[in-house]
């Protein structure tokens, strides 16, 4: 059921009503973890100490990464080109206390043309990210600034009316909000099993997010815990998709998610118009080999690779044909890229 703020006292009821009456009709299916499809790696660019890639995007032409360790904050590459910067974005002077700049999940909002992207910057404002820019001129000066009064928050993505994102506060006790400038938050509600104790802890319901209006879907892979829950974009549960035997809840600590002891579940999620990929861990300290288990976006299991790396983040290609990943490069410190065709 939803819980909503700012909004008359009627409309409260007859959508919590409404919520309440659908939570019958939620489908809930199993996964296996050992129904895999093996896919092995091509490295397309190797681990450099003098950047660190903490996120990726693939357009039609190009490959691009977001670094968290240099001056050179956004790195644009041509997808045949890995040894050479096409273009970049460079920060002269970082702090640690600076805000790194996200990947828009989704933005219907404001369609982007062809190899544009969609920046947040310091969790307040939208710009373009057009790799074809002169250098110097990579991010347009800020669009709108939307986010300016959210919680701090992660996997955000805008359609026509709202803002959805992931709460990053021990406050918020939901898996993702939306949000309208004209009637406030809505707070969605973590699905539950019966008979589960569901710790009280805010970071227990962290999630991956990602929304597609087009499908007039929203998707939440849970980090500590191994399900893929399928919104409708009114907040209502419709699928619960379980990977794996039993079901795994965070381990808690003064209050709070141990982040030492506590199962990592899905811990990245990407989509594409008829697809959702997420990226699951399944070990306390980020280690395993990765699978990455795939929907339609109505829940509809497709597949489950198996890879052969320990990976971060990923990104899909639009004709859902190739895997762009950060995988750990243990050795040398740092991400390699690799590529999986899934043709």
């Amino acid at each position: 059921m939803r819980k909503f703020l700012h909004l008359p006292v009627t409309i409260f009821i007859l959508c919590t009503l409404y919520a309440c009456s659908n939570r019958e009709g939620v489908r809930v299916v199993n996964i296996s973890v050992n129904n895999t499809k093996t896919i092995s790696s091509v490295t397309w660019q190797e681990a450099d100490s003098g950047r660190f890639y903490y996120d990726l995007w693939a357009t039609e032409s190009y490959y691009t990464f977001l670094d968290d360790k240099s001056d050179t904050v956004m790195r644009v590459y041509k997808k045949d080109e890995p040894g050479k910067i096409h273009n970049c974005h460079v920060r002269k002077e970082r702090s640690i206390l600076d805000s790194r700049p996200q990947f828009l999940k989704s933005n219907t909002r404001y369609p982007a043309e062809n190899n544009r992207l969609w920046i947040v910057d310091s969790h307040i404002s939208v710009k373009t990210l057009n790799p074809d820019n002169p250098a110097g001129q990579i991010l347009s000066p800020p669009v709108s600034y939307p986010f300016r009064t959210l919680p701090h928050s992660t996997d955000y993505n805008l359609t026509k009316d709202e803002i959805y994102a992931a709460p990053l506060n021990e406050a918020y006790s939901s898996p993702y909000y939306f949000y309208r400038p004209d009637s406030g938050y809505f707070h969605v509600e973590l699905y539950q099993r019966p008979g589960t104790d569901y710790p009280k802890a805010g970071l227990a319901c962290l999630t991956c997010l990602t929304v597609s209006e087009e499908n007039k879907s929203v998707v939440s892979a849970q980090r500590f815990m191994n399900d893929v829950l399928f919104y409708d974009l009114a907040g209502n549960i419709r699928t619960v998709a379980s990977f794996g035997d039993g079901h795994t809840v965070p381990e808690i600590k003064d209050n709070t998610v141990d982040m030492d002891r506590s199962v990592k579940c899905f811990i990245y999620i990407c989509g594409t118009r008829n697809r959702v990929y997420c990226l699951y861990d399944g070990t306390t300290d980020y280690t395993a080999k990765s699978k990455i288990v795939v929907f339609d976006w109505t829940g509809k299991h497709v597949t489950t690779y198996q890879t052969d790396r320990c990976l971060k983040q990923i990104a899909i290609t639009s004709d859902d044909t190739r895997i762009v990943a950060l995988a750990a490069n243990e050795q040398h410190g740092g991400r390699d890229v690799v590529l999986y065709d899934i043709k």
